[in-house]
């Protein structure tokens, strides 16, 4: 029994230290919604035959999703570039006027 006792001992010890590690991780995220940017008329001319750069200016975010007009793009149709928090849209994909904005997450 005393062994028992001490393996469980052990085991809820172990549990305790990943749970606090894991809540400790969790508290440590910083979450990041860019304020909505409007596609400019010469930003939509552009991008008709061709991709197109749009500064959303957050940086640095380790997971992110990109909307236009409050709809998830695909990967295929933007890309973010973390080190200078410009979006890239596929040729085709914004219109003038659209709203585009990026919300994500910064890992400890």
């Amino acid at each position: 029994t005393s062994k028992a006792n001490a393996a469980q001992s052990a085991a809820i010890a172990a549990a305790q230290a990943y749970t606090d590690t894991a809540v400790s991780a969790v508290d440590t995220i910083t979450h990041y919604h860019g304020s909505p940017v409007v596609v400019s008329s010469a930003q939509s001319t552009a991008n008709d035959s061709g991709s197109t750069d749009i500064d959303l200016g957050v940086t640095g975010l380790d997971s992110y999703s990109v909307y236009i007009n409050r709809m998830l793009m695909r990967t295929t149709e933007a890309t973010y570039n973390a080190s200078n928090g410009e979006v890239t849209f596929a040729s085709g994909t914004l219109t003038t006027n659209d709203e585009v904005e990026i919300v994500g997450f910064t890992l400890p």
